[in-house]
């Protein structure tokens, strides 16, 4: 008898993660080789154009002269050659760029001609008829010549390679007769599309550059852009490309250097492509892309805007990336355009200056402070006077980019100067994200060709003021007073280094100080001396305080000179909260300066290393109360000391004892990567399918965290408009926080929360303008800087006539409304913490801050003689209109204070001490005027209907830039107020803030039923009426625009106005970006993703909607969002969604609440939830489907077990989606048809999955009594009597081994092994009948994992051993993978088979047998593949080829190596002993179940021979486990087999006597329960609760 009674719970292991136990092929062949290269995964079309496959050069050029001899010789005393020059102007495929080329040898030559029509053919009298000639010249030419083509044989080569691979090949060519070219080649039958220039004229193709044809091939051939290479070998097709978002560009025999212009791979020869190399790079070298912002050329003209895109930073302070050689720099031409701007730039800090503009008017400007140059670095060469300027040198070579992943700026400049020498320049530069005051850079000099002499000049320049923007150059701007400098510490003539220096430096008012330090550390490093350390020497030039290193360098011994210049930025404005500053307790991290150098968990990289040419310097002493020496000056000896330091010696100690650890770039750039990459983990927005969109989407959040970081807890700043990058808008606060909140509030709402206390800190501020314009409550200004009061300019300055004019914008009062919006916004959606909700804490003060802009608006608001509130003297978001007095009553004002009073009236419930004016707000939100048409069109505001039309379209054709008609119009005595013409959106921003039936809701309440109509038309009506009147002046229109086109389900409208905010700036579309970025649109197109493209928005509180709308080219997308205290991972792809809920449930805060579809779901805690939106369509997703249902299963089970629920709402409703989905597809004869990959087809039986799901959610719902009445015993004739009988049989037993097969003996039948998940209330069953057993072991023909039996098994994970592959491998008690010992031989022809095999059913057209029936199942040393299943879906002839196919493979492999056994559904392959000759000798019987159970009984210690034994099964393959039980013990092996099968049933009596049969695994699973029933009620009876709960 068996010695244990029920089995008790072990405690759980880690389940494996999903991801593991996907139903993909395997990652690892058996003998764990990679495997073979996914290469139809990821390539599926590729594009050519002509010219690289079939060169005509000598074509064109004898077409070129022929006609241009017609053309010159018809006029008189004209020389009719066509010059080298000429010619290399009409040598392009680029069919634009050859018109333009026509038309400037004409010009060059005196002609000129009109540029006639497409189509024109007559004469030689225009442009496009002499390019037409030209063409019917190159038809004859090609007619006439009997020559052979000359085809590239590599590129030929490389196409049929893809083409072997199942790749789909098209060709684009701009000349007419490229099919008349590739007849004569023999080539046409190549591609399954071509387009020639006349298509591209039919289907109005715009000429390349513009990708139009490019994306026109990608259509015809079916595929998607991210999945085609383009092969090209001209700059046009290359440039088509990169604006087409191709997944690969290969360019051949090209030497653009140009980031835009430049290939992804280059190469002279094709053939050096490999499959390998292209699946590389769209493995890695896509993803490695999109990480980067590359520059490959150096632009004056585009420097200012790269230096705002490379600008590092931390939310506290920043650099922008500018070139550290260079000071302010302006061009030569006397445009006083810059070129160089080094501006730094810290949050929060202000100066106010008075200026006189316009020649008598004092204005007062407040300007973020381009503060003291830190980033400086100049070198000298030899004995030359003057310092090195790089880039007005012979540039050999640059890059300058910024690492968007390492949030590092770099710089690299391989120059020959005027002496002919040869060098390289390369720097690194950050702004730790990991401690807030910290930068570093490392600056690297090589002279190349030579040895000589180099200094290195390093230091601060105090002398920069503010003069990056061209129209605020009238304004004063100089900022800072140097207050001191110096270097404690320093010794002359010490060897063993210097210690950091300082400025100190001051903002008069309001008056702040400012201490830069800087840490200069300079190797000099040959490849065969030590390294040697430079003299220095530290001293002042005005307000510049500098150190300088001298020493050789020889180009001979690879030498180079390196500089890691260390720097702390301190200010008198800082709040402490930490005293070093870091993020600890943010982000959670480890501060380098809480570390001693060898502390334990230090990163590597911190310690030092004998590596490393500064390990064997020592550190520099720093004293506790430094001296303080002088700074050298040579050019007025003004010097400072610890004196003139003064009370502000503390700071200075502040930024000096920063550096106190700090020798190294590296030592600071480790943790600063990890506090990016934690960034990253929670914000980053990855895209499968458009490389450009996905560069996008990191470019924006970086540039987002640079200007607002997690640091903003400990700083009193806000989100600026313009980000730290520049100083447009003065860098002032306006409302433009309402856009970038979606974004900042679901990834570190820190950020927000930071953003709402500095608001609040300037309640008084905003207390004395409402009370100052006789207003009650608080009335914050249009713009704010440091002390909340209006900062708003009073006049600004018109570039068009050169004028300063009045500016009304203060008048922008909505900003309040965004104020309101924000805090609302934020506690909604924010889990606020204990301290948050005291009295007086967070949450008190921002609705106290609420309710005091609710009665500002109150007061605002007049009851005219029409019995409505009125709001006057306003301006709208719209700048164009601001009127003598301002405006009355705008729209989009007068309904927000609606909607805002009807919140705050909620609000005054959380404060009932307090008065508010609650009958006055209730009057106004039930009768606000609202200018309403009678077709719903809503006014602007009072009087915009009056306005006159203008015509855009002839100011297009005048003016170059219209964004801002205003300016444009008031050069021409003209006013954009007078016009129907918007910058931008205005009306249109209520369906951007709240949902259609808030707005329609609104309108109604205020007795506007009659003109709104439906919530949607009204929506339409005013989109319709209102953007072609706006101008786009501001980027914030697109955003606004594609929002309100995505709600009306205008794809195509939805699409182009995101790429145009997201293209905003790092295409410079405003021209500004050199001036600063534009937060709220960087913001506001990330969210735009989030809330439109995923379909990820809040219907109401608490409750999230997901409705996927992928743009048609994208694959997928993946993020991460916190919502109120939970952290959410969504997948979007293939038409499903996947979430999971990635925090521990947290007290008194219920998980959300998700609609996708018509599922409702609540996903617990790391429980992936899938859901199938719409009809099932592949076969894949089919699985997919599956496999959710198993990973819900199997956590109901373990919970189950484990004393938890059964009954799990989240994981039933999977379930019942599941059953949903299967239900709904389409079914001929009981049979669904499913795609596989191309066009291919599959009928599928899906009466097991359908069926199994059924019985478990009744099961589930109803209970077991109803499952057996209404499912069960239905389908089972006699099922009660076979219960008996099997009961019987097992109660007078007690077993200590279980020994069972899986597949129609505990498992019913399924017709494919992936989708075969067990179900619920079986795995409930067998558990039950497992745990009174001592061991229960499943041997399964299967394979183990992936797929495999633990892949569609759902049982208690501590009840059950899994054996696959008839027992050759297991898992063991401790979740091990075991395996019996093979041959090297057989290993190594299993490996190479199965990596073939997989090569094969990743073939279009061999694809199917992967996903039908068995699959394919890589056994261990034995494999299956389907080659039919049991519905015949497929064709027998294509079985058979797939059965030859597999035979040939494992001759190839090795001959006479494997035993093939055709079962005519499936092929079973294993291998031959390498001494065995035929496959049928006698010593090589196959490894069967019985030889897996002796195996095993010695691994396990079964100790079968003690029994007894209960072996069960359903075929003559389980008979081997009845013959070795029964060898092993005689007397007490017992037997149940699933059969009906008579001369089975004899071959089970004849092995073992005490054997019963079954009909079904349903009548066996249910005996098994209730007969653990019986033991644990007679043996166990305390134990029956838990596993048979009522």
């Amino acid at each position: 008898m068996c010695d244990a009674g029920v089995r008790q719970h072990r405690s759980s292991t880690p389940m494996t993660p999903a991801s593991e136990l996907g139903f993909e092929l395997n990652q690892l062949d058996y003998d764990g080789r990679e495997s073979s290269l996914n290469f139809g995964a990821y390539v599926k079309a590729c594009i050519v154009d002509l010219d690289t496959l079939i060169p005509h050069d000598n074509l064109q050029r004898e077409a070129s002269v022929l006609v241009f001899d017609e053309v010159f010789r018809s006029r008189p005393g004209m020389h009719p050659a066509v010059s080298k020059s000429e010619h290399e102007l009409l040598i392009t495929t680029c069919s634009l760029a050859r018109i333009n080329g026509i038309q400037s040898i004409l010009e060059s030559r005196g002609i000129e001609l009109p540029m006639g029509n497409q189509s024109e053919t007559a004469g030689l009298n225009s442009v496009n008829a002499v390019d037409n000639r030209r063409e019917e010249i190159m038809h004859s030419l090609i007619a006439r010549d009997e020559s052979p083509v000359a085809v590239s044989e590599t590129v030929l080569a490389f196409l049929k390679n893809l083409q072997s691979h199942g790749v789909k090949l098209a060709l684009i060519s701009t000349l007419s007769h490229a099919n008349q070219i590739l007849e004569r080649a023999k080539l046409a039958h190549l591609f399954q599309t071509i387009t020639n220039v006349d298509k591209m004229w039919e289907l109005r193709h715009r000429p390349l550059p513009a990708p139009d044809s490019l994306l026109g091939a990608c259509t015809d051939l079916g595929c998607g852009m991210g999945e085609t290479v383009v092969i090209t070998g001209t700059t046009a097709g290359i440039q088509a490309a990169r604006e087409g978002n191709f997944g690969l560009i290969i360019g051949v025999k090209t030497e653009a250097k140009a980031s835009s212009l430049a290939p992804d791979i280059a190469t002279d020869d094709v053939s050096s492509v490999s499959p390998r190399t292209m699946v590389e790079w769209f493995q890695k070298g896509v993803q490695k892309d999109s990480w980067k912002l590359a520059y490959t050329t150096f632009q004056p003209a585009l420097e200012l805007q790269k230096e705002t895109l490379t600008t590092v930073g931390n939310g506290y302070f920043s650099s922008r990336g500018s070139f550290e050689l260079y000071d302010r720099t302006y061009t030569t031409d006397g445009s006083e355009a810059l070129v160089h701007y080094p501006g730094h730039y810290i949050n929060g800090l202000y100066s106010r200056k008075t200026s006189t503009v316009g020649g008598d008017h004092v204005v007062e400007n407040t300007d973020l402070v381009n503060c003291p140059n830190w980033s400086m670095i100049k070198v000298r060469i030899g004995e030359d006077v003057d310092f090195i300027s790089p880039l007005d040198q012979d540039i050999l070579d640059y890059m300058h980019q910024v690492n968007l992943k390492d949030a590092v700026m770099e710089r690299s400049v391989t120059f020959r100067d005027g002496k002919g020498r040869i060098s390289k320049i390369s720097s690194s530069r950050l702004c730790s994200m990991d401690l807030m005051h910290l930068a570093a850079i490392t600056f690297k000099f090589t002279p190349l060709n030579y040895t000589d002499t180099v200094t290195i000049r390093s230091g601060i320049d105090a002398s920069v003021e503010n003069n990056l923007v061209k129209r605020y150059r009238g304004l004063e701007n100089s900022h800072l007073t140097v207050e001191a400098c110096g270097q404690p510490g320093y010794v002359h003539g010490a060897s063993n280094g210097s210690p950091p220096f300082y400025v100190l430096a001051k903002v008069e008012d309001p008056a702040t100080y400012l201490s830069t330090a800087v840490r200069n550390v300079v190797v000099v490093t040959h490849e065969t001396a030590e390294p040697v350390l430079a003299t220095r020497g530290v001293k002042r030039e005005g307000d510049v305080v500098y150190e300088e290193y001298t020493a050789q360098v020889d180009a001979d011994l690879d030498g180079y000179m390196r500089l890691d210049k260390l720097v702390a930025v301190f200010t008198s404005n800082d709040q402490t909260v930490s005293k070093d500053g870091s993020m600890a307790g943010l982000l959670a991290k480890t501060s380098v300066r809480n570390m001693a150098p060898d502390a334990p968990g230090r990163p590597p990289s911190l310690s030092r290393s004998n590596n490393d040419p500064l390990a064997a310097n020592p550190e520099i002493p720093v004293c506790e109360s430094p001296t303080w020496s002088q700074c050298e000056s040579p050019t007025h000896g003004v010097s400072a000391d610890y004196h003139q330091v003064g009370p502000h010696k503390a700071l200075v100690n502040q930024s000096l004892g920063h550096l106190d650890d700090i020798l190294s770039f590296h030592r600071v750039l480790d943790p600063h990567r990890q506090a990016w990459q934690d960034i990253w983990d929670a914000s980053d927005v990855q895209i499968k399918g458009d490389r450009a969109s996905q560069r996008n989407c990191r470019v924006h959040t970086y540039h987002l965290f640079v200007t607002a970081s997690p640091h903003m807890a400990s700083v009193d700043a806000a989100i600026l408009a313009r980000g730290l990058h520049g100083e447009s808008y003065r860098g002032h606060v306006f409302w433009d926080e309402v856009y970038a909140f979606p974004f900042y509030i679901s990834t570190f709402p820190e950020v927000c929360k930071a953003h709402l206390m500095y608001r609040m800190k300037r309640l008084p501020a905003a207390r004395a303008s409402a009370e100052r314009l006789g207003l009650e409550g608080a009335m914050y200004p249009w713009q704010s800087a440091d002390t909340g009061f209006d900062c708003t300019q009073s006049l600004h300055f018109n570039p068009h006539n050169q004028c300063w004019i009045g500016d009304q914008s203060f008048r922008q009062r909505h900003v309040n409304i965004a104020v309101f919006y924000d805090a609302w916004v934020y506690l909604e959606r924010v889990s606020m913490t204990e301290e948050d909700k005291k009295p007086g804490g967070f949450r008190s003060r921002a609705t106290g801050m609420m309710l005091e802009i609710a009665q500002c608006w109150g007061s605002m608001c007049t009851l005219g003689d029409d019995g409505r509130y009125h709001i006057a003297n306003t301006m709208g978001p719209d700048e164009f209109h601001e009127g003598n007095e301002g405006l009355a009553d705008n729209a989009y004002t007068n309904i927000m204070v609606v909607w805002l009073l009807q919140r705050a009236m909620e609000l005054a419930k959380e404060r009932p001490g307090e008065d508010y004016p609650l009958a006055l707000w209730e009057g106004i939100t039930k009768h606000m005027y609202v200018s309403v048409r009678s077709d719903g069109v809503l006014e602007q505001f009072k009087g915009f209907f009056d306005l006159l039309p203008l015509d855009m379209t002839a100011y297009k054709h005048r003016v170059h830039d219209i964004s801002r008609m205003d300016l444009v119009m008031q050069a021409e005595s003209k006013k954009a107020g007078e016009y129907q013409v918007l910058k931008q959106a205005d009306t249109l921003l209520l369906w951007y803030l709240l949902r259609p039936a808030e707005v329609h809701g609104i309108l109604q309440q205020l007795g506007y039923a009659d003109a709104t109509g439906d919530p949607k038309d009204l929506v339409q009506t005013n989109y319709s009426y209102y953007v072609p009147r706006t101008q786009d002046g501001s980027t914030l229109s697109y955003l606004v625009h594609g929002h309100v086109a995505a709600l009306l389900g205008d794809t195509t409208s939805q699409w182009s106005w995101f790429t145009e905010a997201a293209r905003a700036d790092i295409f410079n579309r405003g021209g500004t970006t050199g001036e600063g970025i534009h937060c709220s649109v960087m913001a506001g197109s990330l969210d735009f993703i989030t809330s439109w493209f995923a379909g990820l928005r809040e219907e109401r509180h608490g409750q999230w909607v997901i409705e996927p709308s992928l743009p048609s080219h994208w694959l997928s997308v993946k993020f991460r969002k916190k919502i109120r205290a939970y952290d959410y991972y969504f997948h979007i792809a293939d038409g499903r969604v996947k979430l999971t809920l990635e925090s521990d449930l947290v007290p008194n805060e219920a998980p959300v609440v998700f609609r996708i579809g018509s599922t409702e779901c609540r996903p617990g805690p790391w429980s992936p939830v899938t859901i199938q939106l719409g009809p099932l369509t592949k076969m894949e997703d089919f699985y997919g489907l599956m496999h959710d249902t198993w990973h819900h299963r199997k956590v109901m089970c373990n919970n189950y077990f484990m004393g938890g629920m059964l009954r799990d709402r989240r994981q039933m409703s999977i379930l019942k989606h599941a059953h949903r989905v299967l239900c709904e597809l389409p079914k001929h004869d009981g049979k669904a048809t499913l795609g596989l990959s191309g066009r291919s087809r599959v009928e599928c039986d899906l009466t097991y999955e359908i069926t199994e799901l059924e019985k478990d959610i009744i099961y589930l719902e109803r209970g077991e009594s109803v499952l057996l009445t209404e499912k069960i015993r239905p389908a089972i004739k006699g099922f009660d009597q076979w219960v008996a009988a099997g009961l019987e049989f097992l109660k007078p037993h007690r077993f200590k081994n279980w020994i069972t097969d899986r597949d129609g003996t505990t498992n019913n039948y399924c017709g494919r092994y992936n989708s075969s998940v067990q179900s619920v209330y079986n795995s409930i069953w067998l558990t039950r009948f497992a745990l009174c057993c001592s061991k229960a072991v499943f041997i399964t023909s299967a394979p183990l994992a992936n797929p495999g039996v633990v892949n569609v098994s759902v049982n208690f994970e501590q009840a059950f051993l899994y054996a696959g592959s008839k027992g050759k491998e297991y898992i063991d008690t401790n979740g091990a993978r075991r395996s019996v010992a093979i041959t090297e031989d057989e290993g190594r022809k299993m490996g190479a088979l199965n990596r073939q095999l997989k090569a094969l059913c990743r073939q279009p057209e061999y694809s199917k047998f992967s996903l039908i029936g068995s699959g394919l199942q890589l056994k261990f040393a034995q494999t299956t593949v389907a080659r039919q299943d049991i519905c015949n879906t497929v064709r027998r002839k294509e079985s058979e080829d797939f059965l030859k196919k597999v035979k040939e493979i494992c001759h190839e492999v090795a001959p006479n190596g494997f035993e093939v056994i055709d079962t005519k559904l499936d092929i079973e392959i294993m291998p031959l002993k390498a001494d065995c000759a035929v496959a049928d000798d006698a010593s090589k019987r196959g490894f069967d179940k019985g030889d897996g159970l002796n195996w095993l009984n010695e691994e396990l210690g079964l100790d079968m021979a003690a029994g007894p034994n209960l072996i069960t099964g359903d075929t003559s393959g389980d008979l081997p486990m009845v013959r070795e039980a029964m060898r092993a013990c005689p007397d007490s092996t017992h037997a149940i087999f699933v059969t009906t099968d008579e001369k089975l049933m004899d071959k089970v009596r004849a092995m073992c006597p005490r054997s019963i049969f079954l009909p079904a695994p349903d009548v066996l699973c249910y005996v098994l329960s209730e007969a653990a029933k019986f033991y644990v009620h007679n043996e166990f009876p305390d134990q029956m609760n838990k596993l048979f709960p009522l």
